[in-house]
């Protein structure tokens, strides 16, 4: 999905700078979240630079899209911002591509995941209707969805990771996202945060609903 970034840190700026003089990967950079003991997370996330734009004070405004996962193997350097050689290509192991079909455990979750998240939209947009406002599925979420998308072979993790990226979620709670190598976990762990959101949204229609009648 689409990741802005305010970059303001001058080693960052360096690195946005270096991606784009240099012609460095065609602007692809990694975002890895640190450990709790100042290190890096295993895991990690590409991201592409796909808009720039220099603020007077010498800030840059980044719009990013989301690319694939990668394993950090080795930091080649610190400073003035961390390269690292890394390996692509991170699957889900509950996926066999050589099958003709996902698993029905995984086709029931992610028409699940799937129908929550529809059902989370249709209730958020009743009470933003009192404002005038309203909130769409991601245009990703909607290619990617079982509705759209027979191969799900080859969508069910990116179906999985695009219906994470509508979530308010903590930073810590994406990089367990980012971690799982297990399609039916992730798309449980998914689920998990629609449902709980779903109750939420309901329980405060329906107290809208009481306060309007009352």
């Amino acid at each position: 999905g689409n990741m802005p970034l305010h970059i303001f840190v001058m080693k960052y700026r360096r690195m946005m700078n270096d991606l784009h003089d240099k012609d460095l990967d065609k602007g692809l950079f990694g975002l890895v979240m640190s450990t709790s003991k100042g290190g890096l997370c295993e895991v990690g996330c590409a991201v592409q630079n796909i808009y720039r734009k220099f603020l007077d004070d010498g800030r840059q405004f980044c719009l990013n899209e989301s690319r694939e996962r990668f394993r950090i193997l080795q930091v080649l350097q610190d400073e003035p911002y961390i390269i690292a050689r890394v390996e692509y290509g991170i699957i889900d192991t509950d996926i066999n591509n050589e099958a003709d079909r996902l698993s029905d455990e995984i086709l029931y979750l992610e028409k699940e995941v799937w129908q929550a998240l529809q059902d989370v939209v249709n209730l958020n947009n009743q009470i933003l209707a009192t404002v005038g406002d309203t909130i769409e599925l991601s245009v990703q979420v909607q290619e990617l969805s079982p509705l759209n998308r027979s191969d799900r072979l080859r969508s069910v993790t990116a179906f999985s990771f695009a219906v994470a990226d509508m979530l308010d979620l903590t930073g810590l709670e994406r990089q367990l996202l980012l971690d799982c190598t297990s399609a039916a976990d992730r798309l449980r762990t998914v689920r998990k945060y629609l449902y709980t959101l779903r109750e939420e949204l309901m329980l405060k229609v329906a107290t809208e609903l009481d306060e309007a009648f009352n």
